[in-house]
């Protein structure tokens, strides 16, 4: 996918910026709270419908405004053109709208331009929490298949409603059988399709991210990734059906309900699951080195570009947002001609341009902005 063109209209600091990409390597740099990442945030707007940061809708909106716009146009692999509108107001939805002036939902827009990004946070993946690693297996899935999508979307819907259940009982001693009963059916009938998808695609991306792995390092380390289900014992050793699946939950929900009812939350399901990522047989998150870390968490991303790649025949848009304060100049290096010998267009943030040292031949490739108080000016 290329982005042609990129319009932000009171995004952070930027009051109106117009900006016309080159298809390969782009770099930002400037001081910091110069502007540099809100570039970013406003591609991954255009692409996922919201920030990669933490960041609100309304945290983004330029102070004294009282909305932000971001317009995106941008070429498919057979050249057909896409066009996106993005709108927040205050205290109102998100409008979108496509190049025909149809409105969208954030599920039609999150896979047409296929992202990948990877910032000082993303560390968190190989070192920090389950949930971390969720997400990372969820906007892979979701920018791959609409299905998943759409599973994941009403999945949260329902366990937001079966907590809010949980919790007035918690609240008011008052339990509601009828609604339990179907709010939980429900539940685990999503979850179990949840599951079934996740533990394919883990299946699938492991060989991916041993790939990866084996081209950064040229180490004789071996690295795996197993898929732990919550509450379904050697999961990841057998081949569950859907079926089977959901009789493991719904005797989890039965065997939890006076916990559930005490504590007034789901206790039990795929939001409680783990990607499990192991080196040389010990779990990563426990015993990989800082440099480890750093290596695993390149291979991920390496594997990713390829999954939705392969998955999406389109090739993704890249975002490196201050890589450079996490990874050393090796590492750097092995990312950047990654991007640059895979012709993919990719937008990288930094204080100090000199600090991009790549090989001659990709110097053409690459297109300079300097940012000062969110004004852009391309050298």
């Amino acid at each position: 996918m290329l982005i042609t063109r990129l319009q932000i209209s009171n995004l952070r600091n930027h009051s109106d910026t117009k900006l016309v990409p080159n298809a390969n390597l782009n770099v930002f740099y400037g001081p910091n709270g110069s502007g540099k990442t809100t570039i970013l945030e406003a591609v991954s707007i255009a692409g996922l419908t919201k920030t990669f940061t933490s960041s609100s809708d309304a945290a983004l909106i330029q102070q004294g405004k009282k909305e932000y716009i971001v317009n995106a146009e941008a070429l498919n692999h057979l050249d057909l053109p896409y066009k996106i509108n993005i709108e927040y107001r205050l205290n109102q939805k998100k409008q979108i709208v496509n190049g025909n002036g149809e409105n969208l939902l954030p599920k039609e827009v999150i896979g047409q331009i296929p992202l990948i990004y990877l910032s000082p946070d993303q560390k968190n993946i190989t070192g920090g929490s389950p949930e971390n690693r969720r997400d990372f297996v969820d906007r892979i899935l979701s920018q791959s298949s609409r299905l998943y999508l759409d599973l994941l979307i009403k999945l949260r819907k329902v366990l937001k409603q079966r907590n809010a259940l949980l919790s007035k009982f918690k609240q008011k001693e008052y339990f509601e059988a009828s609604s339990y009963e179907s709010w939980t059916n429900m539940f685990i009938e999503l979850a179990s399709q949840i599951v079934i998808r996740r533990a394919e695609f883990v299946n699938n991306f492991k060989d991916y991210f041993k790939s990866a792995y084996s081209e950064i390092t040229n180490k004789s380390e071996e690295v795996e990734l197993f898929y732990d289900a919550n509450t379904i014992p050697n999961f990841d050793e057998n081949k569950y059906s859907q079926e089977e699946i959901k009789e493991f939950y719904h005797k989890k929900a039965e065997l939890r309900r006076t916990a559930e009812l005490a504590r007034g939350q789901t206790l039990f399901g795929p939001q409680k699951d783990e990607i499990r990522i192991q080196i040389n047989k010990g779990i990563a998150r426990e015993i990989a080195s800082q440099g480890q870390h750093k290596s695993l968490l390149i291979a991920l991303i390496f594997a990713e570009f390829e999954y939705l790649l392969d998955l999406k025949n389109e090739v993704p848009v890249v975002l490196l947002d201050d890589i450079f304060s996490e990874l050393d100049d090796y590492r750097t290096s092995l990312v950047l001609e990654k991007v640059l010998s895979k012709e993919t267009q990719t937008f990288i943030t930094l204080t100090n341009p000199e600090l991009i040292k790549i090989n001659e031949n990709f110097k053409e490739k690459i297109t300079f902005f300097e940012l000062k108080e969110g004004i852009v000016t391309k050298k």
